[in-house]
């Protein structure tokens, strides 16, 4: 099927991989942190039922809850793993769980979880956003361009962000739970430790990249806080949204389709939460090209499902970087 077919099919009209692995074995399958012997079990709805009451808007702020918490709060993640974030729509419950909580955690801005949690958190004192208050990051946030606009929202694909968040979060639930607040420090100290094995580890996997291969193409703009943290140059985009939701125009798909012609591109990078009208369009592209060009699926918007890769954090960021290698390592 041709490029063209493809975009009328689906509405966009005129418009050296190193054998290597990062050491999950320090992390845990279950990331168990410290003294906490956590257990990232996370899914919308699930609760339990002792201390603070918390609400994560996604498995990662989750995760970053629960390392500091361990079994001493009731956390609530409004985004289950394997939804597309862009997908989410809050049910009464989640409402309700905002309202009731002591401390609300964002990612990014509220804006960008639909109107119904801007309209829930008016008045609300406990809503925290991670990691941009109390952090001068701001202008270290990527911005989206074009129409779209506003901030890219992947905050998590950096570890380096990742610090700056669990340290927003232990600062949160020390001023909650005062008593509590040698233990949040001690498990958050532990967290940043392995936070920042994991970015050097990541940066050890890199080294057999050659420069010229260190450039990516993917579907929307969810790997640019990775790649500034790790040397990488986005050179082109299926749509230039935050959201894989977006439509490209034809001006913006012929100019990739030119790009992959002309330049040594090894592989597509999408989302796994990329829908059937994304993955097809990627694949005419990749035909119209005439080129051999991978197309390579990465996890993207929450961890992956319990007993999977990528269930955790620090195995989302092997994981993902494992792919990346060995896509563009040739391996």
């Amino acid at each position: 099927m041709l490029l063209s077919d493809i975009l009328m099919l689906n509405g966009y009209q005129s418009k050296r991989l190193r054998n290597w692995r990062l050491t999950c074995g320090a992390f845990g399958l279950a990331l168990l942190i410290g003294m906490g012997g956590v257990q990232t079990l996370f899914a919308s709805g699930t609760e339990k039922k002792t201390g603070l009451k918390l609400v994560a808007s996604n498995s990662f702020i989750g995760e970053l809850c629960e390392a500091l918490v361990g079994d001493d709060a009731d956390i609530r993640v409004l985004m289950p793993r394997g939804l597309n974030p862009h997908s989410y729509q809050p049910s009464p419950r989640d409402l309700a769980a905002i309202k009731d909580a002591d401390r609300v955690f964002i990612i990014g801005g509220i804006g960008d979880l639909g109107k119904q949690i801007e309209d829930a958190f008016q008045d609300l004192d406990h809503v925290i956003l991670v990691p941009i208050v109390g952090y001068d990051y701001v202008d270290e946030l990527i911005m989206n361009h074009g129409e779209h606009g506003g901030f890219n929202q992947h905050l998590w694909f950096s570890p380096q962000r990742m610090m700056a968040g669990i340290q927003i979060i232990a600062a949160s639930l020390s001023d909650a739970n005062p008593e509590r607040s040698e233990i949040y420090t001690v498990r958050e100290n532990e967290y940043l430790r392995r936070l920042s094995l994991l970015d050097a580890q990541v940066r050890e996997s890199l080294m057999d990249l050659e420069e010229e291969d260190k450039r990516l193409v993917v579907d929307h703009p969810f790997l640019d806080y990775y790649a500034r943290d790790y040397g990488f140059e986005i050179v082109g985009h299926i749509v230039d949204s935050d959201s894989d939701h977006a439509e490209p125009s034809a001006r913006e798909i012929s100019e990739l389709v030119n790009l992959l012609k002309e330049d040594d591109i090894k592989a597509i990078f999408i989302s796994d939460s990329a829908g059937k009208a994304m993955r097809s369009l990627v694949e005419a592209v990749v035909f119209e090209s005439g080129r051999d060009i991978r197309i390579v699926e990465l996890l993207a918007g929450s961890l992956a499902p319990i007993g999977r890769r990528g269930s955790n954090y620090f195995d989302f960021i092997t994981y993902n970087t494992e792919l990346i290698v060995g896509a563009l390592g040739g391996e």
